[in-house]
Formats: C-alpha cells, structure tokens, sequence
C-alpha cells in the first residue's frame, strides 16, 4: 500500500488516522503501546521463525507466522472482517477478555480433569506429541471471559463436555 492510499480504522468509520497512539507524531510505531509492542512481538517471530539466512521470508512460512500472530491479539483469519470489528468492540465495552487455558483431561473418570495454567490472550499451541500421558490428555482452548478465575471455570467445563466417549 502506498503511503497515499488510507485505510478506514475499526469504530471511526471514516479515513482518520487511528485514535490511540499506535505511532508517535514521526509516523513511526510506539514501542511503549501496547499496539506498537504487538507489531514489534511480530517482527520479532518473522525474524527469528521465517527468515532464512540470506534475509529472504519463505511465503509459506510468513503466512503461518502471521495467522498465529492474528490469533495471539484475537483475530481469527477465517472471520468476516464486521464480525471480527463487532466482537472486538463488544470485548472492549464489556471488560471480557481472551484467555488460553491449558489442562489435562483424564480420559477414565470424568470430573477429574486438571487445569494446569490460564494465559491472557489467545495463544498458538502444539503438541509435538499428541497423546494421552499417563491416562490423560492434553487439552487447551481459548475463551472468552472477564477474568482468569472465570476462564478457568468455562474452559473446565468445555473440556469435560468435550470428553472423548
């Protein structure tokens, strides 16, 4: 996109620029936003995951990046662009969150499922061995809730609906 091209900004509804400071008056990214420092978080992931070692960004691995990226700060690549806006505005009105909650199923006796941490925000997992340990399996999933406490309660229940039979 050239620099003379605009692009509308979620809740403006016109071309102005964004209302919070995701640049400082440079017209360069503020890494002490919490949007600045999402911008550089992904940067970072191109760095250190896609780039090859003579600086070339392999398409594959760039797009992968970036859809995990698009996770992480709530954003689904598959949702339509009014949903994702009106999702987001209703979370921001409401003080809910997303949250990325991990735990461990047991398989046999149902109620005994284990939840062994609860993140701010959706993250990207993978099991690099899936599988059940020991009689149980890992499980994680991301909801929507106003604090961790809450999370951990609509996760356990998710899980636990979601017992393989």
């Amino acid at each position: 996109m050239s620099q003379q091209e605009t692009v509308a900004h979620p809740g403006t509804g016109d071309d102005s620029p964004p209302p919070v400071g995701l640049m400082d008056p440079s017209g360069r990214i503020d890494l002490r936003t919490p949007e600045g420092a999402a911008i550089f978080g992904l940067f970072r992931r191109i760095k250190v995951l896609v780039e090859e070692p003579d600086g070339s960004w392999p398409g594959g691995d760039l797009v992968e990046v970036l859809n995990e990226w698009l996770a992480d700060v709530g954003l689904d690549p598959d949702e339509e662009l009014d949903n994702a806006r009106s999702r987001l505005e209703t979370m921001a009105e409401t003080k809910e969150a997303l949250w990325t909650v991990a735990g461990l199923r047991n398989q046999a006796s149902p109620g005994e499922t284990l939840i062994a941490a609860v993140f701010a925000g959706q993250h990207f997992c993978r099991d690099s061995e899936p599988g059940d340990e020991g009689g149980y399996q890992r499980v994680v999933d991301t909801v929507t809730a106003e604090d961790a406490d809450e999370a951990e309660r609509l996760a356990y229940e998710l899980f636990e609906s979601a017992r393989d039979e």
